[in-house]
C-alpha cells in the first residue's frame, strides 16, 4: 500500500509543471465522491495532492484526450493570502487518482472534525467565502480599524468591501470580529393593528387627561391624541426599520482552540 501511494506521488511530481495556468479545456469530475471542485477536507482525507501544502481547493481540467490540468488554490502563510497555481497530469496519473478516490470510503463525521480542527485557517476562509456577494458586513480588524460596507467580491488575498465611496481590501487574517447586517422587515398585515392600537391608546390617554375640560375641548384633545400617537408610531416604526438593522455575529475562530 505504501509503495502504491509513493508511486502515485512520484508520477504526479514527474508530470507536473508548477506555475502553468491551463486556460484551455473544460472542468471535469475526478470522482462523484468529490464533485467538480475538491475542497481542502476532501484533498486531505483522500490524499489527492499530499505534496501541496495548505491546499484550499482544486479543479481538474481536460485539455485534450491524453492531458489534464489541475487549477490549485492554496494558503500561503508568508503572504497570509490564497495563491493560485497549476499542474499538468497525463491520463495514467488521472486514472490512478480516480481509482484511489473511488476505492476509499466516504469520510466520517469524526474525520471531518479532525481535519477542520487541524486546519483552522482553511476552515475560517471557507466560512468567509461562503458569504454571498452583496452581503452587508461590519468588520473589526486586529489593528483596531472598523469597516462597514457591501461585500463586492472574494479575492485570494481577502474580502473587498465598499462603503459607498471607497473600496477596501481586508485580508482574512486581519479580521478579529465581524457581523452580517440585515435590514429589518415589517409585516404589512400588522399595520392595521399598530395604527388602530396607537389611535385608541392616544385617544384613551387624552380622554383621561382632559376629564376636567369642556366637552368641546375634550373631543379636540381626544382627536389630537389619537392622530398624534398614530403619527409618532409611524415615525418610530420607520426609525426602527431603517436605523436598527439585525446584526448576526460571524463565526471567527482564529483564537479558538481547535
Amino acid at each position: 500500500m505504501i509503495f502504491k501511494r509513493t508511486g502515485i506521488f512520484i508520477l504526479i511530481i514527474t508530470a507536473s509543471l508548477t506555475g502553468a495556468n491551463p486556460e484551455r479545456g473544460s472542468v471535469i469530475v475526478l470522482s462523484t465522491k468529490v464533485g467538480a471542485e475538491i475542497n481542502y477536507i476532501e484533498n486531505i482525507y483522500y490524499e489527492i495532492f499530499p505534496d501541496v501544502k495548505n491546499l484550499y481547493s482544486a479543479q481538474f481540467i481536460r485539455i485534450n484526450e491524453s492531458q489534464y490540468g489541475v487549477r490549485l488554490i492554496y494558503w500561503d502563510p508568508e503572504s497570509l493570502s490564497l495563491k493560485r497555481d497549476a499542474i499538468f497530469l497525463n491520463e495514467d496519473v488521472f486514472e490512478k487518482l480516480k481509482n484511489k478516490v473511488d476505492l476509499t470510503p466516504f469520510p466520517t463525521e469524526r474525520d471531518v472534525n479532525r481535519i477542520t480542527g487541524k486546519y483552522v485557517i482553511l476552515k475560517q476562509i471557507e466560512i468567509f467565502r461562503s458569504l454571498p456577494v452583496g452581503t452587508h458586513l461590519k468588520l473589526y480588524t486586529v489593528n483596531s480599524n472598523k469597516y462597514r460596507g457591501i461585500l463586492l467580491e472574494h479575492r485570494e488575498d481577502g474580502l473587498v468591501l465598499c462603503d459607498g465611496s471607497k473600496e477596501f481590501l481586508i485580508p482574512y487574517l486581519s479580521v478579529q470580529k465581524g457581523f452580517r447586517i440585515e435590514s429589518r422587515q415589517f409585516n404589512p398585515k400588522l399595520n392595521t393593528y399598530v395604527y388602530w392600537g396607537s389611535a385608541i391608546s392616544g385617544a384613551a390617554a387624552a380622554y383621561y387627561i382632559s376629564q376636567d375640560n369642556s366637552t368641546h375641548v375634550r373631543n379636540f384633545k381626544i382627536t389630537s391624541g389619537a392622530v398624534g400617537l398614530v403619527f409618532v408610531s409611524h415615525i418610530i416604526k420607520d426609525i426602527w426599520l431603517t436605523h436598527f438593522p439585525k446584526y448576526y455575529k460571524l463565526d471567527i475562530i482564529w483564537n479558538k482552540d481547535n
